[in-house]
């Protein structure tokens, strides 16, 4: 069998990770990959990813050898692995062919998970927030929150669980501020519902923000997390028909703020070229394979999560836009005095507050930041992340 430079490489790397006895994960690790670190070095050993040159040389040592001692081994029939390390033409061509499809993979999967993300986020927007907002203004009276009563200490270290709790139970003091102050109000006297949203969505943080707490993707309003993504990256993402300048642009976060098609399909128009222009490309080639495997464990994260707030907020407009239903028609027309309401139905309403501090809590979460991050810090951003999500499903499904 003849294999691609890739793949010969990636076999190399395998049969010394096997003989070493260690496991993908392992390796990974070791050779500075954070989270993630198994499918770095699976797509390496599959010949889907080039690491950089650095990257190469850690994988190497983890491996108990050099670089160049371990591509001397290249099996016979890999006729042009040489080429691959020295930034031949072919190796050129190719290389650019394996950036462009990861390029083309991240768009489309990143076009997909953002379009599924914003549909179930304007779901529960029209068919539980808002329509709550509307509710809660026929009730006077409701009893303003209390922080004093938030009854969980402020977060030290790594406690990464009561650090998710703490967040989530700020943003429901905000709610409940929201809902019976001028946020609520605002909200209600705005006819469009995207910005009636946004309205409600700020007046929540700034609720929080009064009470002694920055929840992040609350704290500077929706529009915020977007802005920060396009400065710190470099790239003007196009605007979108629906999208409320939000927390995410999975499209742009996956491609990479690294180049784009027409960037990469001039690059390699050189690739014919004298020796000089063969070096220069295969050293910014080198760069763009950097960048991407380096983002990689990045766009795993995200690959992850955004399916999971994706679920959460489709549950919420769903079951919870149900009951919301029922406990309108149990209500009835007209104006409603809070200490006239029930035990049962004050308890509804309370339950109704954590539901939607919940949805604000998924639908605002920053997923752009990620990109920035690497190695530890990615790690306890994933892991933060996965249990406000997780806190969030809970409060949800116990409840409707």
């Amino acid at each position: 069998m003849v294999y691609s430079p890739a793949e010969a490489i990636g076999r190399l790397v395998r049969d010394r990770r096997l003989e070493k006895g260690l496991t993908q994960d392992e390796l990974g690790r070791l050779a500075g990959y954070g989270a993630g670190a198994g499918v770095a070095i699976s797509r390496f050993e599959n010949g889907q990813l080039q690491p950089a040159a650095e990257r190469l040389e850690r994988i190497a040592e983890a491996l108990g050898t050099s670089w160049d001692e371990l591509v001397g081994r290249a099996p016979a029939n890999a006729s042009n692995t040489e080429a691959v390390l020295n930034g031949g033409n072919t190796s050129i061509k190719d290389r650019g062919a394996g950036l462009q499809r990861e390029l083309n993979r991240r768009a489309e999967l990143g076009a997909a998970l953002e379009q599924g993300f914003t549909e179930a986020r304007d779901r529960a927007r029209d068919d539980f927030l808002m329509r709550l907002v509307r509710v809660a203004a026929r009730v006077d009276g409701a009893p303003p929150p209390n922080p004093t009563r938030l009854h969980v200490a402020h977060p030290t270290g790594d406690d990464v669980e009561t650090e998710a709790t703490y967040q989530l139970k700020f943003t429901q003091l905000g709610v409940a501020q929201a809902l019976a102050g001028v946020g609520g109000r605002s909200a209600r006297a705005t006819a469009d519902s995207a910005t009636a949203y946004k309205t409600f969505a700020e007046a929540v943080a700034i609720g929080t923000a009064s009470m002694g707490s920055a929840i992040p993707g609350l704290a500077g309003g929706l529009a915020a997390a977007l802005n920060g993504f396009e400065r710190a990256m470099g790239v003007r993402l196009p605007p979108r028909a629906g999208r409320l300048g939000g927390n995410v642009s999975t499209m742009g976060i996956l491609a990479g703020a690294v180049m784009g098609g027409a960037a990469l399909g001039g690059l390699l128009s050189v690739a014919t070229k004298r020796t000089r222009r063969q070096q220069e490309l295969a050293v910014r080639l080198d760069e763009l394979e950097a960048e991407l495997g380096d983002t990689q464990p990045s766009v795993e994260a995200l690959e992850e999560f955004l399916p999971q707030a994706t679920d959460i907020l489709d549950y919420i407009a769903v079951h919870a836009g149900h009951s919301l239903s029922r406990w309108e028609a149990q209500l009835g027309q007209g104006r409603l005095d809070w200490q006239n309401l029930g035990d049962q139905e004050q308890q509804r309403y309370q339950d109704f507050v954590e539901i939607a501090a919940s949805q604000l809590a998924v639908a605002t979460m920053n997923f752009s930041e990620m990109m920035g991050y690497r190695d530890s810090e990615l790690d306890k951003a994933t892991v933060l992340l996965g249990e406000l999500l997780q806190q969030a499903r809970q409060a949800v499904t116990q409840r409707v």
